[in-house]
């Protein structure tokens, strides 16, 4: 810290401590927002094709819901429910994947 301060570059020992514990939130602060990115930032790590292809899923989305075409799912066990189909669908698609297809 005395070389700090002899250094000129800063007047006394609470500045240095000061500047310090700055740079610590700062370095904090980007950890976070690195290890949590902002939609801004994936979003400028997809491809114009992968964007098109979001894009559409949404409308086809959107669409479903206006012409009713949904389920609802109430109270836990419904969210279970959901979790559930999800599941099953996902290794579905992963032992056919796996299988070559």
């Amino acid at each position: 810290m005395r070389k700090k301060v002899k250094s000129g570059r800063y007047n006394n020992a609470s500045e240095v401590v000061r500047d310090a514990l700055r740079r610590m939130e700062d370095e904090d602060a980007r950890a976070l927002r690195l290890a949590k990115p902002a939609a801004d930032d994936i979003l400028s790590d997809l491809t114009a094709q992968q964007l098109e292809d979001i894009r559409r899923r949404v409308r086809a989305g959107i669409e479903s819901i206006e012409a009713r075409e949904y389920r609802e799912y109430a109270g836990r066990e419904g969210l279970k429910q959901l979790a559930d189909g999800v599941k099953a669908r996902g290794r579905a698609r992963l032992a056919r994947e796996a299988a070559g297809q």
